[in-house]
């Protein structure tokens, strides 16, 4: 809906590890240490590895997964100038966020200097 800045400025997620996973009935949120969130309203993709990601938009679905990475370390994370963000834990695993509405908000990040809607 608003897009993705240039540069969200997401580097400071490198390092910290995911403390709580939030299902709703039409959201997921994310939380990390380091006082970043992101929440989630469209899809979500998760995979063991970049090649394996798999997109959904059932969060029960991808719960347990989700679940899994609990206390795991971020390793890496990038973004895309079609809104994707990619965020690769310390295990491998990616879970990547999607900017596939025109209509509405697809996620949020909470960040210590500010919020980006995207």
């Amino acid at each position: 809906m608003y897009g993705l800045p240039s540069d969200p400025a997401i580097d400071a997620l490198k390092g910290q590890s995911l403390l709580q996973v939030c299902f709703g009935e039409n959201d997921l949120f994310l939380n990390f240490s380091g006082n970043m969130s992101f929440g989630i309203f469209s899809s979500v993709g998760l995979g063991v590895n970049a090649d394996a990601v798999v997109r959904s938009s059932d969060f029960v679905e991808v719960s347990q997964e989700l679940l899994r990475l609990l206390s795991v370390l971020v390793s890496d994370v990038s973004w895309a100038k079609d809104g994707t963000i990619s965020i690769t834990f310390e295990t491998g695993y990616v879970v990547e966020l999607y900017d596939d509405s025109e209509q509405f908000e697809s996620y949020t990040i909470k960040k210590p200097d500010g919020m980006v809607v995207v």
